[in-house]
């Protein structure tokens, strides 16, 4: 288990990339989606606990490649 200042710290990050991805989702979705993943990732070590970062990194590139296909047809 991770120690209590690196946890905290951790989780500082978590919340700064959910507040980031506000624009994909509703504000309170957003936030209780991300914090979840975070720590179902870090309570059941899925993936080493890096599940939360692949599924946000998998959303981010999703998220460009829309933007790159709308930027297209506009």
């Amino acid at each position: 288990m991770l120690d209590p200042a690196s946890a905290g710290a951790l989780f500082g990050l978590v919340c700064t990339a959910a507040s980031l991805g506000d624009g994909m989702a509703p504000e309170i979705v957003g936030h209780a989606a991300t914090r979840y993943l975070f720590a179902l990732s870090i309570e059941t070590r899925l993936l080493g606990g890096n599940l939360v970062w692949i599924v946000m990194t998998c959303v981010s590139v999703l998220a460009a490649v829309f933007a790159q296909n709308l930027k297209g047809r506009i």
